[in-house]
Order: structure tokens, then C-alpha cells, then sequence
């Protein structure tokens, strides 16, 4: 029975290489041998044209020359999904993108940047075409176009207007860079209000400056204090 199951074991380790041989000489012709049979187009934001990668030696190549985000970002977006190895490299690359996001926005707005990923994370899961905070009609069914909250970190027009740009569009709140751009800005000038408290800066975020200002004034926890956990769970998982 012993030596059965032992020819089972070896036969199933067998057709493991078989396949590992297979997706290995698959990946070859896909990334190696034809990699001008991978074609993205280029994007454009902000009136910025991008040609997209056409390889994956040549997004990090254009990564490193250019420190161009937009490129990376939109090769790993196109790429086809008929392969579940392809959706692990988006995935890859796109959790890369959005870490080197929260960094420079970070950075010029003065912000740890595990914090703000975190807050994008709580926020929309990192989806920069999430919308929310939509109105409902009488009979609970959400009213088309009546959306508030755009983007990764779920901005408010009007909020990104008072503290980002106050020309800013929800078009241009549904593009990554300009929505993490606006979110750090906003978690700037909230913790700003708070002497640079940033528990209370999150809490300001999610419920609004006012509420959090009585909270703040009593010396008591904010009253959302299980939404800036989770944030800060997200920012120390981030790392």
C-alpha cells in the first residue's frame, strides 16, 4: 500500500514538472521571445502622453530612466488576463505604483506615507475609479450621478477644492496621481488642525473637521476611533 501511494506521490511530482516546464516555455515566448505581441496603448493625463511599455524589461527600464508612474501603471493595466501568471504581474505592478504614489505624495506634502496608503486602503481598497457616498431616492435606490466621494482615497469635490485645487473636476478626482495628490493634501491640512495630532487628522477625514474639532477640544477618543484603527492597521501592514 506504502510503495502504491509512493508512485502516486512521484507521478503527481512528475506532472508538476511537466507543467512548471510548460508555463515557463509559455512565459518565455510571451515576455522573451515576442514581446512585440504585447501592446498597450498610450494615455494620456493631464495632458501628458505616455507610450506604454511593451515589455517588462522595458517598463523597468523606463521606470528607473524616467521615474515614470503613469507608464508603469498603465502596461500592468493592459495586460491580458488570459493567464492567472499575467494577473500577478498587474497586480504586481500596480501595488508597486500605488506604494511609490503614496511615497511622492508623501514626501511633498509632508505625510508618512504608510499612513496615507492606509488611508486609500480603508478607504476604496485602492481602486482609483471608486465612487460613493451617493444619494438614494425614496425608495432606496441610488440616484445615478449623485455620487460625492471619488477615487482611492474617496475625496469630496468640494473638500478637494478647499484644499487641493479649487479648479479640480470629478473627472480629474478619478485619476490616481491627482486623487493622491488631493488626499494628502487634505490629511495635511486636517492634522495641521490638530498640532499635527495625526489620529485626529484621520478622524477629521473620515467624519469631518467640525466633529472631530468637539472631540478634539473634550480630550476624548474620536468618536470614529475604529475607522483611524483600521487606517493605522493598514499603514503598519504597509510596511
Amino acid at each position: 500500500m506504502k510503495k502504491k501511494e509512493g508512485n502516486v506521490i512521484v507521478k503527481t511530482i512528475k506532472i508538476a514538472l511537466v507543467l512548471l516546464v510548460l508555463m515557463s516555455g509559455v512565459l518565455f515566448v510571451v515576455y522573451v521571445a515576442a514581446p512585440e505581441k504585447i501592446s498597450t496603448p498610450a494615455t494620456t493625463t493631464q495632458g501628458i502622453t505616455v507610450s506604454a511599455p511593451r515589455s517588462l524589461e522595458e517598463a523597468k527600464r523606463q521606470y528607473e530612466e524616467k521615474r515614470d508612474l503613469r507608464a508603469l501603471l498603465a502596461y500592468g493595466s493592459n495586460l491580458e488576463a488570459d493567464m492567472l501568471v499575467m494577473d500577478s504581474v498587474r497586480a504586481a505592478l500596480e501595488k508597486h505604483f500605488f506604494h511609490e504614489l503614496a511615497q511622492e505624495a508623501g514626501r511633498r506634502y509632508n505625510i508618512k506615507w504608510n499612513i496615507l496608503y492606509g488611508l486609500w486602503m480603508r478607504e476604496s481598497s485602492i481602486n482609483p475609479q471608486a465612487k460613493g457616498d451617493g444619494k438614494f431616492d425614496h425608495n432606496g435606490r441610488l440616484i445615478p450621478g449623485s455620487f460625492r466621494a471619488f477615487g482611492l482615497g474617496q475625496v469630496h469635490l468640494n473638500t478637494a477644492r478647499a484644499h487641493y485645487d479649487s479648479n479640480i473636476t470629478e473627472e480629474r478626482l478619478l485619476d490616481p496621481i491627482e486623487n493622491g495628490m488631493a488626499s494628502a493634501s487634505v490629511l495635511r491640512d486636517y492634522t495641521a488642525m490638530f498640532g499635527g495630532n495625526i489620529k485626529y487628522g484621520i478622524s477629521a477625514y473620515q467624519q469631518g473637521p467640525k466633529e472631530t474639532k468637539k472631540q478634539f477640544k473634550d480630550r476624548v477618543q474620536p468618536k470614529n476611533i475604529s475607522y483611524v484603527i483600521d487606517v493605522l492597521q493598514f499603514a503598519a501592514e504597509a510596511n
